[in-house]
């Protein structure tokens, strides 16, 4: 679960325990046979009907309400730390951003595949390069009263991570912004105007994270 992986100044260890070819291969098959039963699925004319028109948000109360990530890029809100703020090899590699308009479940569902594709041609693009480097740097003692300020794109959306050091080695301030903290006020108007029964459809389709709320 990669849990205790990331410590200050890069991980632990060897990210890489199968040989990368394989790795990729691997992601490519699964990305592929994802997509292919998520079109069996959209080719069906009931589920269109389902999925199309419900659970709309519109670019004007997703911009307003600074709806983030996969909810607002189906939304109509371009925005994408990767390409927007990017961090590691993200500044050398072209990310192409999905963004749909329609702002409903079908586009949420959109989304996930266009970006499903678009990793596995990310992963393909950096197993190709000859990467080298340590998977670890020393840093110095922190100063006290020294912040710093961290944003990444995760798949739900950007999470933003913001510290304050009270000494050498310790922090004595930790804010974390969980996508899902800055999304879930919009899933009450995407739901507006929907019979009940759609709203487990609607709810998944933002699929939220109840504890990031909490952070």
């Amino acid at each position: 679960m990669m849990r205790g992986a990331v410590v200050p100044g890069g991980v632990t260890g060897p990210i890489v325990t199968t040989p990368v070819p394989d790795a990729v291969t691997t992601v490519e098959n699964l990305v592929a046979e994802f997509v292919e039963i998520a079109s069996l699925c959209l080719d069906n004319t009931t589920v269109l009907e389902r999925l199309q028109g419900t659970g709309r948000l519109t670019t004007q109360t997703a911009a307003e309400m600074q709806v983030v990530g996969l909810a607002g890029r189906a939304s109509g809100i371009d925005a994408d730390a990767r390409r927007d703020a990017p961090f590691a090899a993200y500044g050398e590699m072209d990310v192409r951003v999905a963004v749909y308009e329609t702002g409903d479940v079908w586009a949420r569902a959109m989304v996930r595949i266009d970006e499903a594709r678009e990793a596995a041609r990310l992963i393909r693009t950096v197993a190709d390069r000859d990467a080298e480097g340590a998977t670890r740097v020393p840093l110095p003692p922190l100063t006290v009263g020294a912040h710093a300020f961290g944003l990444v794109e995760a798949w739900r959306g950007p999470i933003w991570h913001w510290i304050l050091a009270d000494g050498p080695a310790s922090l004595g301030r930790v804010k974390v912004v969980d996508p899902s903290f800055r999304n879930w006020p919009a899933l009450e108007y995407a739901v507006l105007k929907n019979i009940v029964p759609d709203f487990p459809l609607c709810n998944k389709s933002f699929n939220l994270s109840y504890s990031g709320n909490d952070l």
